[in-house]
């Protein structure tokens, strides 16, 4: 049974949580990409031997699925929440900013009172838990730690090393940006229909893989689609807008503390360039694991397999 709980950030922001699994067992926290929601963690938290043994809980960061700031977050009473101001996703000073996305984090692991849970972040989620080694200046209240095709970098456009462009793969870039209000480099508003049309191209980057396997269920894909439309278009402006760097913050991790941490980097990847992200990666001195062929989806697209990877490094 899965089981439906909130979870509230120090600035007042109700998140939606979801659980699952052995209410006895270890813990593991799932954090999502950008525009996504707990949704795309369905396929682990239906996983029976993950079930078994571990205390499974994924929730929506602030804007995204069910969480305050989404187009469909109500509250107790099924009203609907008013917008989050844009300061509440990125005020425009690094610091500030991370903290309040770690703060999503945290609140989870506060309000449900779990004890060095391990969290696996994914794509933005992985910036999401680097946010919060960064706040802590370590993993402080997280056990252990995954980051699962993602960047350690993400700087403006046009920067060599490490800017978004050499992030992103080029079909990336182009959908994400269809995705928010204003196009950043045009000037020009982006209609609801070159919205929608984004997020379609981008849900469809993150299927696919180098593998050749049978393309997904076109209702699954439409699935995807439909919950990535629960964020706000100024949400997606909000997160793309964002630059940071956590190569020195993890370089400077105790060997102990790095030995905590599993990065993972799909080499069939569609939606970044997983070249240079296992380059980037490299810096950190963390073990840095890849997968031949899988894709940004590789923990739904090979469930089982990622499960068992899980399985082994959570303990």
């Amino acid at each position: 049974m899965l089981k439906f709980t909130s979870a509230t950030t120090t600035d007042g922001v109700r998140l939606n949580v979801v659980e699952t699994g052995n209410p006895q067992g270890p813990a593991i926290v799932f954090v999502h990409g950008i525009s996504q929601s707990w949704l795309s963690w369905i396929a682990l938290l239906a996983d029976a031997g993950l079930r078994a043994k571990y205390r499974l809980i994924a929730f929506d960061l602030r804007g995204h699925g069910a969480s305050q700031g989404s187009q469909v977050a109500v509250d107790g009473e099924g009203r609907p929440f008013a917008a989050l101001p844009d300061a509440a996703y990125n005020d425009g000073h690094a610091g500030r900013t991370a903290a309040l996305w770690a703060g999503d984090l945290l609140a989870v692991i506060s309000g449900l009172g779990l004890s060095s849970p391990t969290v696996v972040g994914w794509s933005y989620g992985g910036a999401v838990l680097l946010d919060t080694i960064g706040i802590q200046a370590g993993l402080g209240a997280i056990g252990k730690a995954v980051v699962l095709a993602s960047s350690p970098v993400l700087l403006p456009p046009g920067t060599a090393d490490g800017g978004a462009d050499t992030v992103f793969s080029g079909a990336t870039f182009g959908a994400l940006v269809a995705t928010t209000p204003v196009n950043p480099f045009t000037g020009q508003a982006n209609a609801h229909g070159g919205i929608a049309a984004g997020l379609s191209d981008f849900v469809e980057l993150c299927y696919q893989d180098e593998l050749g396997r049978a393309a997904p269920a076109a209702a699954r894909v439409q699935a995807s689609i439909g919950f990535n439309l629960f964020t706000p278009a100024a949400v997606r402006q909000a997160i793309i807008g964002r630059a940071f760097d956590y190569r020195a913050t993890l370089q400077a991790l105790s060997a102990a503390e790095k030995a905590r941490m599993r990065v993972i980097v799909p080499l069939g990847d569609k939606v970044l360039q997983p070249a240079n992200t296992r380059a980037y990666w490299a810096a950190t001195g963390l073990t840095v694991d890849t997968i031949a062929g899988e894709g940004h989806l590789y923990h739904d697209r090979n469930a089982a397999d990622f499960a068992r990877q899980l399985a082994l490094f959570a303990g």
